[in-house]
């Protein structure tokens, strides 16, 4: 396999001549044929982004596995006694089965069982489009809801030297941190005890509205969340201090060659990952804009069925803030590396029949986080010119 870096220094060389192209003029290069040439070479980067793609992604397995010792949310068996028991505890309150487990902080709850848990999360990481594409961290140990992410902050310094000549020490990196805290989240469906009785598979249907209360909150968390001030995630759009920005040619409004300006500026080691982040207004918008010196080609494409902008996804955020005066609305890097999600795998329900007769309700605990990861890995566009 070749060298990721290698493969990003000429997707880099790439881009740079597909700018240059962009910047000709009429008399230099008729406009299809400058469409025409950057289309070809925007199918090139496409393929080498391919090639790079599987080296960088074990790369960033190997920090994912250093940091939390291996531990992931999936790959764990079904405890099927335990599964059974809790359907029971939910049904009808029966704890007499040794399977349930008591939760550490005595709280009165019952801890869900893997099968569970791990369903859970895994409707709340796929209802949103930036927790599917972010770094998944799994905390496990009661009580501990941080974790430390290394961050290198510069580069070890290298230099060239004859072959015969001595070597000095070069410049290591420097590293930094960047904490990722898992903040308490809770839901409270209330159902008839009539209700659970009659209707078959109601603890499905308990469990299927806690995941989805969970990741209703907590997509809008990781979307616009303003971080721990506030016990919850920081959320992607709202980083505007972390990532760098980019600002559009007028007031209220993106404009095409800032959209551009960015595809070009995201470094290459993160350009075979990257999707564009908004929400279907903005991406409405987007779509009536055209390349700018390039014939009337649309920003945003379709010959797949599916759009992009450049050959790179784009990716509906719900959450996402509209165009607006000093807005941020679109994003567009690799949140794999520029973004982190955490959840810990406790996950506790009390069943409380007596707080609101004749309604049943399931207070469940959760904790989860999300904290921006690379700054140089997303770049947040903004829909103002200053």
């Amino acid at each position: 396999m070749r060298d990721p870096r290698e493969i990003e220094r000429v997707i880099d060389e790439t881009r740079a001549e597909m700018q240059r192209v962009l910047a000709l003029t009429d008399s230099e290069m008729p406009p299809q044929d400058r469409r025409d040439t950057v289309m070809r070479m925007t199918g090139a980067v496409t393929e080498l982004e391919r090639e790079a793609r599987q080296a960088r992604d074990e790369e960033l397995e190997a920090v994912r596995n250093a940091v939390q010792g291996g531990a992931t949310v999936g790959g764990q068996s079904a405890d099927h006694e335990a599964s059974a028991a809790f359907a029971a505890f939910l049904s009808v309150g029966e704890i007499s089965n040794a399977a349930l487990k008591t939760t550490p902080d005595a709280n009165g709850g019952y801890l869900m069982p893997d099968a569970e848990r791990a369903e859970i999360i895994d409707i709340v990481r796929k209802q949103n489009p930036i927790t599917q594409d972010a770094t998944l961290f799994t905390l496990s140990k009661p009580g501990t809801f941080k974790v430390d992410l290394p961050k290198k902050l510069t580069a070890t310094v290298a230099a060239r030297v004859a072959e015969t000549a001595a070597r000095a020490a070069t410049n290591a990196p420097t590293i930094g941190k960047q904490t990722l805290e898992c903040f308490e989240i809770y839901a409270n469906p209330e159902l008839t005890q009539s209700f659970i009785d009659a209707v078959e598979g109601a603890e499905d249907f308990i469990l299927s509205d806690i995941a989805d209360t969970f990741a209703e909150q907590f997509g809008t968390e990781t979307a616009v969340g303003v971080g721990s001030g506030s016990n919850q995630a920081d959320g992607v759009f709202a980083a505007t201090s972390y990532y760098t920005t980019k600002l559009s040619s007028t007031i209220d409004s993106l404009d095409a060659a800032q959209v551009l300006g960015a595809y070009f500026a995201l470094p290459a080691k993160f350009l075979s990952n990257a999707k564009f982040y908004g929400n279907g207004a903005t991406f409405a918008a987007l779509s009536a804009l055209a390349w700018p010196n390039l014939a009337n080609t649309p920003l945003v494409r379709w010959e797949t069925g599916v759009p992009t902008i450049m050959g790179k996804p784009v990716s509906i955020c719900d959450d996402a803030p509209a165009i607006g005066n000093g807005l941020f609305p679109l994003a567009f890097g690799d949140l794999k590396r520029g973004y982190a999600v955490g959840f810990h795998t406790q996950i506790s329900t009390l069943r409380d029949p007596f707080t609101n007769k004749p309604y049943v309700g399931f207070y469940t605990t959760a904790r989860m986080g999300g904290v921006p990861w690379d700054p140089k890995a997303v770049l947040l566009l903004k829909s103002d010119n200053a």
